[in-house]
């Protein structure tokens, strides 16, 4: 593995500490497996596997197993592949009971959004109620992976836990954040009728080498272009601000609320010292890359409404995690492995 790689890993396992032994000989479930977030939760797993002899069983759930295949294929100890698209009925049928699920599935390329909301809506709470079908039977301890966009937008103050959810009903993207306030309420539902060990994570703006080169996000956009040796282009002021969260950082906080969060409790994830605007995370990224940031013509003179997206994270900080990177280390991470090919080819 990595040398940058290995040093996150043990970054990760520092931060959970203790918390890691609670993990140890159980068979933990992750689905959204090939999604920027569970492909780097199934290679911290697998490396504490094989640091640690931790005989953890790791269950990848995804709707196709070609790129689990090929990124995987040769480190199939521990780790069992479950094919399955939850979009659909009854076609999470596996019989094995699990320790831990971690249910991250679901689309969240903005693109999907226009092109499919069904879609994002049936993967979503359909795949959300087959999830919660195995836990209950499995009396799993369930993590869900919610979204910060549940809020909606914000200006001059970040959101906590305890704020309510107000988004438009007047947007296109509709379909992600009113599926997942379903989701989070189905959540509590199983938690109060089925006694379930439940908690909610609230991440927002992720970041990483992970992230689908497919992807229309505007930072997986960027990640392209300086990959390409290309200068970013900004199609707008780039003025709306962000929390952004490292990957690495938010599987260790995913993780440390499955090992410590208190049962029933929902969680921002977000990194108090990676706030910044669009055009501030392209400047950083470009300054790495050593290109420049463009804008098209007309961005700068874009009147659209500024709409921040601010998570607080003093919750999260407060049950004991703390993020190991700044916005800068995060980029330079993320723009060395992904330019170097060193973890694999997507």
């Amino acid at each position: 593995m990595n040398t940058i790689l290995t040093s996150e890993m043990d970054d990760i396992r520092y931060i959970l500490g203790e918390g890691t032994e609670s993990l140890r000989g159980r068979r933990i479930l992750i689905t959204g497996a090939t999604g920027l977030i569970g492909l780097y939760m199934i290679d911290f797993l697998i490396w504490l596997n094989q640091q640690y002899d931790m005989d953890l069983k790791i269950y990848a759930a995804a709707q196709s197993l070609e790129k689990l295949n090929k990124r995987f294929g040769n480190q199939k100890q521990n780790l069992i592949f479950l094919e399955c698209d939850l979009s659909l009925p009854e076609t999470f049928t596996t019989q094995e009971q699990f320790d831990f699920i971690i249910h991250g599935a679901s689309p969240t390329d903005p693109a999907i959004f226009a092109t499919n909301p069904i879609g994002v809506i049936n993967t979503n709470i359909i795949g959300t109620m087959q999830i919660l079908g195995n836990a209950i039977k499995s009396n799993a301890r369930f993590l869900f992976i919610s979204s910060g966009e549940v809020y909606g937008h914000n200006t001059g103050k970040s959101f906590t836990e305890s704020d309510p959810a107000i988004i438009s009903t007047q947007t296109s993207r509709l379909c992600y954040p009113a599926a997942k306030i379903a989701c989070e309420a189905a959540c509590i539902s199983a938690a109060q009728m089925h006694n379930l060990d439940i908690n909610i994570v609230r991440p927002c703006f992720i970041y990483g080498h992970t992230i689908s080169d497919t992807s229309s996000r505007v930072n997986a956009q960027f990640q392209r272009q300086v990959i390409s040796g290309q200068n970013i282009l900004l199609k707008s002021a780039g003025n709306q601000v962000r929390s952004w969260c490292y990957v690495a950082d938010t599987v260790s906080a995913i993780l440390y609320v499955l090992c410590n969060g208190i049962s029933g409790e929902t969680y921002n994830i977000a990194n108090p010292e990676s706030v910044a605007s669009i055009y501030e995370y392209a400047s950083i990224l470009a300054n790495i890359a050593g290109v420049e940031v463009n804008f098209a013509p007309g961005a700068t003179h874009n009147r659209a409404k500024k709409s921040d997206s601010i998570l607080n994270a003093d919750k999260l900080l407060a049950l004991g995690w703390r993020p190991v990177f700044d916005l800068k280390t995060g980029l330079q991470h993320s723009f060395a492995l992904k330019s170097l090919a060193c973890v694999y080819n997507e």
